[in-house]
Parts: structure tokens; C-alpha cells; sequence
């Protein structure tokens, strides 16, 4: 509330009365996911051409993350480029392994 007050104290009530509490930021993340995720859906219907990529990190917890990127082409030339996945890898990353954790997502 003190970044509303000096950004917009105008409308300082207004943000009051937004329910911050964690089940309600949850739900709106995994909305926001869900819709994302259908509109990539719906554009990787229309690629005429795509392609896939993979790229391995780790984060805080020296946890290996696969990302999986897809970028694809429609017939009117328009580029889509989105991250397609991301996977945390607890055993193995070499190839072989990514493989078989795909096969089962």
C-alpha cells in the first residue's frame, strides 16, 4: 500500500479492497497459466513449420530445470516463440534421460 500512495493515491481505497491472501494469488497464477497456455495451443494449431528446442539450468536449490521452447510459423508468416515447458530433473540430465522424462509428461 505505501507503493500505491505514492504511485496513485487516488486509488489507494481501490487497492484496498484487492484480496492478496495466498489461495487467491495462487488461483489467479494458475489462471493466468491456464489462459497462456491455451493461446499457445491454439497458435502451435495453425504452425506450418516449428520447431523445438532444449535448454538445461539449475536453480537455487542446485536443481537441474529442462526448459523446452517451441517457435513455430503460420501461413502468414507470423512467429510464435514461447517457452513450452519447464521440468525440474532430479536424477540423471543426460540425454537419454530427458527423453524418458518426456515420454512421461
Amino acid at each position: 500500500m505505501k507503493v500505491v500512495e505514492h504511485i496513485s493515491p487516488e486509488k489507494k481505497e481501490q487497492f484496498g479492497t484487492i484480496c492478496l491472501s495466498k489461495q487467491t494469488v495462487t488461483r489467479r497464477v494458475e489462471d493466468i497459466v491456464s489462459s497462456l497456455h491455451q493461446q499457445l495451443e491454439r497458435a502451435s494449431e495453425k504452425f506450418i513449420w516449428h520447431s523445438v528446442a532444449f535448454d538445461e539450468s539449475t536453480d537455487v536449490s542446485d536443481t537441474a530445470q529442462l526448459l523446452i521452447f517451441i517457435r513455430g510459423m503460420d501461413e502468414n508468416f507470423k512467429i510464435t516463440e514461447d517457452i513450452a515447458g519447464l521440468y525440474s530433473m532430479y536424477d540423471m540430465t543426460k540425454g537419454r534421460d530427458v527423453v524418458y522424462d518426456l515420454k512421461r509428461v
